[in-house]
């Protein structure tokens, strides 16, 4: 069998596949007399520990063997087994019947049953409306109605007015694309000079950082080693303290501008080249 054939068969088997309507107020159905010989082995094999042998895949496999080679007689006691309790069913089923339980599940069987063909009877309609739907061609004219292909004789007047009206939008629709692609490119290209601008702007900004960050290191280091040994309130400038120490001086020269400090400071900075 093809592997064509085999899926197109499962299909058929999963489209029929039948829908069971389980009644839990029902008698319990019989079992088989394998069931009962599965059941009676399990049993065994749990009893004895032997719990390897209960792998479902093995278990199955040595299980089906042995049921197959099971003399008659030891057959026998199961498929007694199962006829009893296919006979208490019948029974069983017999009264069940009498009930009212019985009786309303029919109903609300016969209800789905109903309901389910419904829906399969729909679903069978919609796939073949969807399959008979003809193709329109739609043209524009006075009324703006629409005809259907196969009405329409091919390059008749309608025909060729409808290819007309079509290439018409088509011509109006290629234009409105070309704009968007010169806009977009325009837009590009923006963001590419203003990207470029950034990086410029960055770069500018990173060298005058730079610049001022070695400005500051040169006038520091001309001022501590100028101020080295003159002493503002009992402390000298070192490149820990530089900034105290200016501020110091500072008020030194507000509050008391005549101070001897002050003409030592005088001094040391006038030899400075700051230059």
């Amino acid at each position: 069998m093809s592997a064509t054939s085999h899926k197109s068969s499962s299909k058929n088997r999963r489209q029929k596949k039948r829908i069971v309507y389980v009644d839990k107020n029902a008698p319990k159905r019989p079992r088989s007399a394998y069931v009962h010989f599965v059941n009676a082995r399990r049993k065994e094999l749990t009893d004895s520990g032997r719990h390897e042998a209960l792998r479902p895949r093995s278990f199955l496999a040595d299980i089906g063997k042995q049921w197959k080679i099971l003399p008659d007689d030891q057959k026998k006691l199961y498929l007694d087994k199962s006829a009893e309790e296919h006979a208490n069913y019948e029974k069983a089923m017999e009264e069940y019947k009498k009930t009212e339980a019985y009786n309303q599940f029919q109903i609300k069987k016969e209800g789905l049953m109903k309901q389910r063909m419904l829906e399969l009877k729909k679903r069978k309609n919609d796939m073949k409306s969807s399959d008979d739907e003809a193709i329109f061609f739609y043209f524009e004219d006075d009324k703006s109605e629409a005809v259907v292909a196969s009405d329409i004789p091919i390059f008749s007047k309608e025909f060729l007015a409808y290819n007309k009206s079509q290439e018409s939008k088509c011509k109006k629709l290629r234009k409105m694309v070309s704009a968007l692609q010169e806009e977009n490119d325009l837009l590009k290209a923006d963001i590419a000079k203003l990207s470029e601008r950034m990086k410029l702007i960055c770069g500018q900004q990173h060298g005058a950082v730079q610049w001022s960050t070695k400005i500051k290191q040169r006038w520091t280091k001309l001022l501590i080693d100028a101020l080295a040994y003159v002493s503002v309130d009992g402390e000298y400038p070192t490149p820990q303290n530089i900034e105290t120490y200016m501020q110091k001086l500072k008020k030194l020269i507000v509050e008391n501008p005549s101070s001897k400090d002050l003409i030592a400071v005088r001094m040391a900075l006038s030899e400075v080249n700051f230059t």
